[in-house]
């Protein structure tokens, strides 16, 4: 072998020597930490719920602390904004070498000691006030106080505010948040304000910087959190009812007392975190309507009872008995009166703490005026209302919305007379409701009622005058069955023989409530949507009749002609009458006595 070979292969050994000395080193600096380096924690945060909707099935994920394109693939649809997590580093790592046993241990504060029940007893090693424990056993701890999901979370999320934790920057439109240049150690992980969809917080957690890998080769110094929240949002529902049964449409009478229930299913409350901060009704009647001003709110477990005002509701809030828990305010609106209703700081706290996803119920009276106010036909009268609720972080608000009809109907008559020479005004009517046996009582002038209530009497009933020009007009009746009387006409015209069946057959209307959208998923149901059915109809005497528009409201006032003929002329007895004919008989029997004489006197003289 020639010298300059001899060089050239022990430069290369030389070379590889180096290079496996290096590569011996890194391989060394991965498995121990670096304690002059700094961390990093970012956070991607989930709707679980909507991402199981969506058909993930999350179950796949495995939480590593690495970052898992796969999973951020998969759930970014579900991104949820405006998570606030707040961190802390509580102590810090050391390892343990005592008799001969090597472990890794971590010292925390005495409150968070306090609050996860560990004590001296369970420290691997107390130095002064300082507790220093393994992470089996912080695991356990922090497992065991969780185990009461609600009155851990509220703990620890206390023990945040009041520590003042770090809070990260709210989630963006990614879900994403971090914190940057950690000191190494241990920190702990508390989400501690949530949007208005989120109900479940992730549970508090440790987190450490740096981590061990999920192959336990090596040490990583920024960590990649995947939580979850799930998501619940309140339900809405406004019920009408005129005789007991609730429900989207009534058909009333003006006069009517109506009662409203207001149902909403209440969100679900896990913790301090996820509480109600904003749930605000605002109701609008329409000018036609009046509130009661007797608002109450009650709280039931189940939604039937809730609709339908059965059962024992848990509780029953008023605003004369209960006044500190909600607000009530009324004012003037575009379309009518306006109320609105907040819950104080005190409902909120029952709210939060005793009514977790029980039903609401809002309750009230309206009453039905018998004024020109109220819509008749087919358009109805619509009362709207609109609930907005937020959660801790009331940056994020959601809206629903609802509303019920009221309807309502007439009569549109005209009176004729068969010679036109009849005067309408002297004519009456009364009007009786057959099927609920009760008379119509209304208020009126010049052949234009409205109603303003019943009578149980015939003598008690009002009676309805057409104008002189034979228009009858009578707003505010119900759905149903009527019976019209003639009881009085003017003179030397009939009376109508019968009574008149009117059948008014009221507008068949479909309500559907608006619906949270979900996280990734919209809304079915956006906005609250009426869809009619079937316009109203009417019949009389089992004939189709037409009804008549009120304004832009179609088939509103069933449309009438009654006419009234002339009475039979009789012979005339008694009076003049009855002298004439007799003088007319005695003159004549006189006239033909005289002939008689003079027909004879003749004859004589001839003879």
């Amino acid at each position: 072998m020639t010298k300059n070979l001899r060089s050239i292969i022990a430069f290369i050994l030389s070379v590889m020597m180096l290079f496996a000395m290096s590569c011996t080193a890194l391989a060394a600096s991965t498995d121990i930490i670096d304690e002059a380096k700094t961390g990093s924690i970012t956070i991607h945060k989930y709707d679980l719920t909507a991402a199981e909707k969506g058909g993930v099935d999350v179950s796949q994920f495995t939480a590593s602390g690495e970052a898992d394109s796969a999973a951020a693939q998969a759930l970014n649809p579900y991104a949820l904004k405006g998570v606030e997590f707040s961190y802390t580093r509580v102590g810090g790592i050391t390892t343990n070498s005592k008799n001969g046993k090597v472990n890794v241990i971590y010292n925390i504060p005495a409150t968070l000691c306090s609050i996860l029940g560990l004590s001296n007893a369970d420290a691997e090693v107390i130095e002064g006030s300082k507790l220093y424990f393994t992470s089996d056993k912080l695991n356990t701890a922090l497992a065991e106080l969780l185990s009461d999901n609600t009155a851990g979370k509220d703990k620890l999320e206390a023990w945040a505010r009041q520590n003042k934790l770090n809070a990260m920057p709210e989630t963006d439109e990614t879900g994403t948040t971090s914190a940057s240049n950690l000191e190494l150690g241990l920190y702990m992980m508390i989400e501690t304000k949530v949007p208005q969809n989120v109900y479940s917080t992730t549970n508090p957690c440790f987190i450490c910087v740096p981590m061990t890998d999920k192959t336990g080769d090596y040490w990583f110094y920024d960590v990649t959190v995947y939580p979850k929240n799930q998501s619940n949002d309140p339900t809405l529902d406004k019920l009408v009812s005129e005789n007991g049964t609730y429900a989207d449409t009534a058909s009333v009478s003006e006069g009517d007392t109506l009662d409203y229930r207001l149902v909403s299913h209440l969100p679900y409350i896990t913790s301090t975190a996820t509480y109600l901060s904003k749930y605000t009704y605002v109701d609008e009647l329409t000018r036609g309507l009046a509130y009661g001003k007797d608002v109450t709110i009650s709280f039931y477990d189940s939604e039937e009872d809730a609709k339908n005002a059965t059962g024992t509701a848990l509780a029953t809030w008023s605003d004369q008995s209960n006044p500190t828990l909600f607000d009530v305010a009324y004012e003037s609106s575009q379309g009518g009166t306006r109320m609105t209703i907040k819950p104080t700081k005190d409902g909120f706290q029952e709210m939060n703490t005793k009514y977790s996803g029980k039903y609401m119920v809002v309750a009230y009276t309206a009453k039905v005026k018998s004024t020109a106010d109220m819509v008749c036909g087919d358009s109805g009268n619509e009362n709207d209302v609109k609930l907005t609720y937020g959660r801790t972080n009331t940056t994020y608000t959601e809206t629903l919305e609802d509303k019920a009809l009221v309807y309502t109907f007439g009569l549109n008559l005209t009176k004729t007379f068969s010679d036109n020479q009849g005067k309408a005004e002297k004519v009456k009517f009364v009007l009786q409701n057959r099927i609920d046996d009760y008379y119509v009582t209304a208020t009126g002038e010049n052949g234009e009622y409205y109603v303003t209530g019943q009578a149980e009497e015939e003598k008690d009933a009002t009676e309805l005058s057409p104008s002189k020009d034979g228009s009858l007009k009578v707003h505010g009746l119900e759905a149903d069955t009527y019976l019209l009387t003639e009881i009085g006409t003017d003179a030397g015209y009939a009376l109508l023989k019968g009574k008149i069946t009117i059948e008014i057959y009221g507008t068949d209307t479909t309500i559907v409530p608006s619906i949270a959208p979900v996280t990734g998923l919209g809304s079915e149901q956006e906005n609250c949507e009426v869809t009619m059915n079937k316009s109203a109809f009417a019949i009389v005497d089992n004939t189709d009749a037409s009804m008549s528009a009120h304004g832009d409201s179609a088939n509103a006032l069933v449309d009438m002609k009654i006419e009234n003929t002339r009475t039979f002329t009789l012979p005339q007895t008694g009076g003049r009458g009855l002298w004439a004919i007799t003088i007319c008989g005695v003159v004549g029997v006189a006239f033909g006595v005289v002939l008689m004489r003079k027909g004879k006197s003749g004859s004589l003289a001839g003879a």
